[in-house]
């Protein structure tokens, strides 16, 4: 009955529930392997459990009372900590690790975390398809969306070990789809829960603070593309984002400038990133064009089959040879240098007067580098099939007014490509939001999703009887969508 009723199912509902079951079970082999974690994560947790404070690690076989710190944003090891007081294996590995020991982790010592981050991928790509039903109006471009974004995604990767990542995933998604209910509905409550939520995700990844202005200034311009905008609302909804992102991390900056005398979120963690994006600066122009093969979507497979090893280390990720190893050695420079007239040590800003200011082209002729990197994310042929798709969904959007919608989507999530770019090594796991992007825009030029022609016949008498016994008539693909199958 159950297999009988599961054929009979719309295409858009099999495909989702096939990508969801696909998924978990992929996620099932991951504890077979001994997952990877991070050292200052599991520090930082292990101060939160014992001490109850956010603190680097204690040294080794210390007793003391760590000093509170700042050396990373509070949100993902306070998540772990969390997680670890409910799971007292997982709270002795992490000790284990923080100790020093070897041999701590085993194969299910983080399942908890595991199973959370699961079920972050899960709510990350149910927010893919309520996101491309909303903007389409169509169930089967928003099943395609979905099974798109899985498949560019490499999702059962990204949840595998102790990894913001898939929290930072669904937050941002999150955040997209208050944006674009705030705007469909002329939703206050909305638009302060997008702000809420990107303070969040503020306090998980620093550098999205940034995005707090701009994201609330998209959200007014979004009237522009309205048939009948509403500027009142557009002005109230944009300082309510920015008042709810800002109250989100007030009680953060509070506690830094009664511990340390400022309000900065953190210290060390920014110029850290900042020294291994500056390695990528001063290349030349061969160095450019080599990055530039071996980053972009698609044609960048096959870079191995052209460039020599050693350049392909150079771009590759954390590995000997590669250009983010270089990051310490200028990382290293910080810790006795001083930002001339500032009269005091500060990393960030030296590294930012050293290598940015001093030489503003070469930054910006890489961050256009690494924003390609960016937007690569993992998808590979798919992504550059969603870049070639993007001018055409643009046009389509442009004549159904739609374009408002869609950049409150696709606004932020290429706005933390850009911040990414600018400010760190823009790793592609850190844009994967944008994987949403290529994969609306692949659904929604090539149409819809059908079930094979023989699923379909066998359903084709439960349709009829079904469409016979419905008060209403059956929902139809729009017109945009029916023109583009």
């Amino acid at each position: 009955m159950r297999l009988r009723w599961l054929l009979r199912a719309d295409g858009h509902i099999l495909v989702l529930a096939l990508v969801a079951v696909v998924f978990v079970l992929q996620v099932c082999a991951l504890p077979r392997k001994i997952p990877h974690a991070d050292g200052a994560v599991v520090g930082i947790a292990v101060s939160l459990l014992d001490y109850g404070i956010h603190a680097n690690a204690p040294e080794p076989g210390s007793t003391a009372k760590p000093a509170p710190s700042r050396s990373m944003a509070p949100g993902y090891p306070t998540l772990v900590a969390g997680v670890a007081a409910l799971d007292t294996r997982m709270a002795q590995s992490l000790r284990c690790l923080a100790a020093g020991q070897a041999d701590c982790l085993e194969r299910n010592s983080l399942r908890p975390l595991l199973v959370l981050n699961t079920l972050a991928g899960l709510i990350a790509l149910a927010l893919a398809c309520f996101l491309a039903r909303e903007l389409s109006g169509s169930a089967e471009i928003a099943g395609l969306t979905t099974l798109l974004m899985f498949i560019m995604g490499r999702f059962a990767d990204l949840v595998g070990g102790m990894s913001p990542y898939p929290i930072v995933l669904m937050l941002t998604l999150g955040v997209c789809a208050l944006l674009v209910v705030a705007h469909r509905r002329a939703s206050l409550p909305a638009a302060a829960l997008a702000g809420l939520a990107l303070g969040i995700l503020a306090l998980i990844e620093v550098h999205y603070a940034l995005l707090l202005v701009p994201v609330a200034l998209l959200l007014l311009a979004a009237e522009r593309w309205r048939a009948m905008p509403q500027w009142r609302f557009g002005v109230g909804a944009a300082a309510l984002l920015a008042i709810a992102g800002s109250l989100a991390i007030a009680p953060w900056m509070a506690r830094n400038y009664v511990l340390f005398g400022d309000i900065a979120l953190v210290q060390g963690t920014e110029a850290r990133l900042l020294a291994e994006r500056i390695a990528y600066n001063n290349l030349s122009a061969g160095e450019l064009l080599a990055g530039l093969f071996c980053w972009l979507p698609g044609i960048g497979d096959l870079s191995s089959l052209v460039l020599p090893a050693e350049t392909q280390r150079k771009f590759d990720v954390y590995r000997d040879g590669s250009l983010l190893q270089d990051g310490a050695r200028i990382f290293a420079t910080t810790y006795t240098a001083k930002v001339p007239g500032s009269g005091s040590e500060g990393q960030a800003w030296y590294l930012l007067h050293t290598y940015v200011f001093a030489d503003p082209l070469s930054h910006a002729a890489s961050s256009l580098l690494l924003a390609l990197r960016g937007l690569r994310t993992t998808g590979g042929l798919l992504v550059l099939w969603g870049w070639l798709a993007l001018p055409l969904l643009l046009r389509r959007l442009r004549a159904q007014r739609g374009q408002g919608p869609f950049l409150l989507v696709a606004g932020p999530l290429i706005g933390i490509a850009a911040v990414q770019a600018v400010l760190t090594p823009n790793l592609p796991w850190m844009n994967l939001g944008l994987v949403f992007v290529y994969a609306y825009a692949i659904a929604s030029v090539t149409g819809g999703l059908e079930l094979p022609i023989g699923l379909r016949r066998l359903m084709a008498r439960d349709g009829v009887d079904r469409a016979a016994d419905a008060p209403f008539p059956a929902r139809t693909l729009p017109a945009a969508a029916r023109s583009a199958i």
